[in-house]
């Protein structure tokens, strides 16, 4: 009897979503599946908050200024679960197109909760090539005058899950995620190693189109995704967004011209990494692709693990503890980190 396959194309969503319209880049994520699989893709990581993008708007005005944008942007958000506990409307025309195409994603949203249409969480939807809802990761801490907007996350949706292979779906793999600058937390990424990680969804916003940040980000992220891809001895998706003007022309339409051109167009670093050979595919620039890269599963249980195993004896475990608190902050924080009921 064959061994089971355990090689297979994964890739990184390098692209724009179209701004604040979550509807269209539903459509637009439904293409890009298509895409995919047209590509032999099986497994597919979008950037953060890709539904409906990111609301860069938050950084560049005063908060004052931006009450009425955030609200719009709540209204634009995502729910994955209606108020039974099962997948949205929304969330089922994308488990169809996954299911249909055999695709598996790990899609970014902003997520409107189900408790509140004014609480909104930046996370990731970890979807299997079935067409199942997995579960949910909500970012831990948004970052500066992200608190605007969303929400703080919490431990009990901090996991990995087991993804089936789409071609050999009595196989798995682990799979977890973290958001932006998340993966800067020490102990978060510890947390998902210690859940026997194996590919890692990093989802970035386009950061390098903050003219602050425009000569720094992209390096940033490719440092980040080759360090936890060694440590963790996983592989690593990063996929940042595109920044394109007309993302920028809709909050100056809405506020007015930005003080200083605190934003411009621009992109983020997207890429793969694998544990032990460094980066297999990457790109930076503003023309939307798929970065494609084949992933061999066989290379998260090597050799170097004898040498340096971070989830055995390497953190050694009698002086160095960690651990994260799994109780649920939000009422249907359970739910979502199993998808649903």
């Amino acid at each position: 009897m064959p061994a089971p396959a355990t090689t297979f194309k994964a890739a990184a969503v390098h692209a724009a979503p179209v701004f604040m319209d979550k509807d269209a880049t539903i459509q637009k994520t439904i293409e890009t599946i298509q895409n995919a699989k047209a590509q032999g893709v099986k497994l597919l990581v979008f950037p953060e908050t890709w539904i409906p993008g990111y609301p860069a708007f938050i950084m560049a005005y005063a908060p004052m200024q931006t009450l009425g944008l955030i609200s719009q942007y709540s209204k634009q958000s995502m729910a994955v679960l209606d108020s039974s506990g099962r997948p949205s409307p929304d969330m089922q025309k994308i488990l169809a197109v996954c299911r249909e195409a055999g695709v598996s994603i790990v899609l970014g949203i902003s997520e409107i909760s189900g408790q509140s249409k004014h609480t909104i969480f930046s996370s990731q939807v970890f979807v299997s090539a079935k067409g199942e809802l997995l579960g949910v990761h909500r970012k831990l801490m948004p970052t500066y005058a992200e608190k605007n907007a969303w929400a703080n996350g919490g431990g009990a949706t901090l996991k990995c899950w087991s993804m089936p292979l789409a071609d050999e779906p009595s196989q798995t793999y682990r799979i977890g995620g973290l958001i932006c600058s998340e993966n800067a937390i020490y102990t978060a990424k510890d947390a998902l190693v210690m859940e026997g990680e194996q590919i890692h969804a990093a989802s970035w916003p386009a950061m390098c189109a903050f003219k602050a940040m425009k000569t720094t980000y992209a390096e940033r992220i490719r440092t980040f995704s080759m360090s936890h891809a060694f440590s963790a001895g996983a592989f690593v998706i990063a996929a940042s967004m595109i920044f394109k003007h007309d993302h920028l022309a809709w909050f100056e339409k809405q506020v007015g011209p930005q003080p200083g051109e605190i934003v411009l167009e621009g992109s983020g670093w997207s890429g793969i990494v694998a544990p032990g050979t460094g980066i297999l595919a990457q790109e930076q620039g503003v023309e939307e692709k798929l970065v494609v890269a084949e992933i061999n599963l066989a290379m998260t249980d090597s050799p170097a693990k004898v040498i340096s195993d971070m989830s055995g004896h390497y953190r050694r475990p009698e002086v160095l503890k960690s651990s994260v608190n799994r109780d649920k902050i939000w009422e249907d924080d359970e739910l979502v980190a199993i998808g649903g009921s």
